[in-house]
C-alpha cells in the first residue's frame, strides 16, 4: 500500500489519528475533552497499526470520500476498435456505457476505559497497549466484515468478498485453481488473502521439496504477496485471491480517539456500566467512517469480471481431507532407506 494510505495527517488526505479537544455531551452533562490520551505520535500509529493487521486494509483501493454518500462510476460496456481495409474507410461506432456503485460511509467504533492507576504506573505503558488494542479492534471489525460478512453491515458488499471455493489436492494446487478463475475473466490477481493456517500449507510445500527446516516459507505465492487475517473463519474457505483494487474503501473521517475523566458509560438498557469521575478511571472513545463497495465492471468478453476466487484445500469443506487408501499404503510402506539403514550404499541389481 502506498504511504498516502492509511497514514499519519498529510496534505494529500490520507487517514490519520485525531486527538480530539472539542465538547461533546455525556449522561452527566458537558465534559470538554481537553487532552488525548495517546500523544500524537503514538495516535498517528494506531492506523499504521491498524493497516499492518487488517489484510484488507494493506490490499485494497483506498479513497477519500468527500460527503457520506459517492458514487463510483463503472464502465458496463467497454468500446472495441476494429482495423480498416482501406484508408479513407468507415470508421465503425462503437459504444460506451457506465454504471455506477453507490458507496456509503458507516461508522465503526468503540468505547472502553483505563484505570487512572495503570496510567499513573511507571513500570507499564499502557499507552502502548491502547494503541495496539485499539487498532486490533478496527483491523478486525474491516476484516471481517468485507471478507465474511461478519457482521452484516448495510452498503458492503452482502456476505462478504469470500465465495464458493475451488478446491484443489493440496494448498498450491488449490490456489493455481483458484487464480485461473480470476484470470479466465481477464483480470490479473495481484494479492491473495488467508487465515492463519496457509502457513501449515506453506510449510508442507518446503517439506515436499526436502527444504532446510531453518528456511522459512516466502511471504508471497506464485508471487502474489500474501495477507494474514486473524478473522478468518476456515468453514467457508481457506484463501481468497484476486485483483484488490476493484476492492475500494473509502474514507470520510479519520479515526478519532477521545478521552474523558467524567464521562458514564453505559449499557443498551441505560444501566451504568462504570462512571469515570466516580471510579478513577479514563474513558477512551474510537470511532471512524468508513465505506466499501466491489466493483465489478465489464471486461473484455463483454461480461462482468471476476475480481474474487476462493480456495480450499482443509478439511471441513469440499477438499481433499483424507488420503486416498491407496496414498495410505504407500506412507505406511517403510521406504528404501529405512529398508537398507541410514548410510548404507543402494544395492545393485546383479
Amino acid at each position: 500500500m502506498s504511504p498516502e494510505r492509511f497514514r499519519g495527517a498529510t496534505s494529500s488526505g490520507g487517514l490519520h489519528v485525531t486527538n480530539r479537544r472539542n465538547t461533546v455531551s455525556t449522561t452527566t452533562g458537558t465534559t470538554d475533552w481537553t487532552s488525548g490520551l495517546l500523544p500524537e505520535g503514538v495516535a498517528a500509529d494506531v492506523l499504521r497499526a491498524a493497516e499492518e493487521a487488517s489484510a484488507v486494509m494493506s490490499l485494497a483501493s483506498v479513497r477519500r470520500m468527500p460527503s457520506g454518500v459517492e458514487w463510483v462510476p463503472l464502465v458496463n460496456v467497454q468500446p472495441r476498435a476494429e482495423w480498416l481495409d482501406a484508408v479513407g474507410d468507415r470508421k465503425p461506432f462503437s459504444a460506451i456505457e457506465w454504471g455506477a456503485e453507490k458507496l456509503v460511509a458507516r461508522e465503526v467504533a468503540l468505547t472502553t476505559f483505563i484505570q487512572d492507576a495503570y496510567l499513573q504506573d511507571a513500570t507499564w505503558n499502557p499507552e502502548r497497549e491502547a494503541e495496539a488494542e485499539l487498532s486490533g479492534a478496527i483491523a478486525r471489525a474491516v476484516d471481517g466484515t468485507i471478507l465474511h460478512g461478519d457482521p452484516s453491515v448495510a452498503g458492503f458488499p452482502p456476505g462478504g468478498i469470500v465465495g464458493d471455493p475451488v478446491t484443489g489436492d493440496d494448498a498450491i494446487d488449490a490456489l493455481d485453481k483458484a487464480l485461473a478463475v480470476v484470470e479466465a475473466s481477464g483480470v490479473a490477481p495481484n494479492g491473495i488473502i488467508a487465515g492463519p493456517q496457509i502457513g501449515t500449507a506453506l510449510r508442507q510445500a518446503y517439506r515436499d521439496v526436502q527444504a532446510l527446516p531453518s528456511e522459512a516459507p516466502a511471504g508471497n505465492v506464485f508471487g502474489l504477496p500474501v495477507r494474514i487475517s486473524t478473522v478468518w473463519d476456515s468453514t467457508t474457505a481457506d484463501a481468497i485471491v484476486g485483483n484488490f483494487s476493484f476492492l475500494i474503501l473509502g474514507l470520510r473521517s479519520d479515526v478519532a480517539i477521545d478521552r474523558s475523566s467524567d464521562a458514564v458509560l453505559t449499557d443498551g438498557s441505560g444501566g451504568i456500566i462504570v462512571s469515570a469521575f466516580e471510579q478513577d478511571i479514563t474513558v477512551l472513545r474510537c470511532h471512524a467512517r468508513i465505506g466499501c463497495v466491489l466493483g465489478r465492471p465489464v471486461g473484455p468478453s463483454g461480461n462482468p469480471v471476476v475480481p474474487f476466487a476462493s480456495a480450499k484445500w482443509t478439511s471441513g469443506g469440499a477438499g481433499r481431507a483424507e488420503p486416498t487408501a491407496a496414498e495410505a499404503a504407500e506412507s505406511a510402506a517403510p521406504s528404501e532407506t529405512e529398508r537398507r539403514g541410514p548410510g548404507r550404499p543402494r544395492k545393485e541389481a546383479s
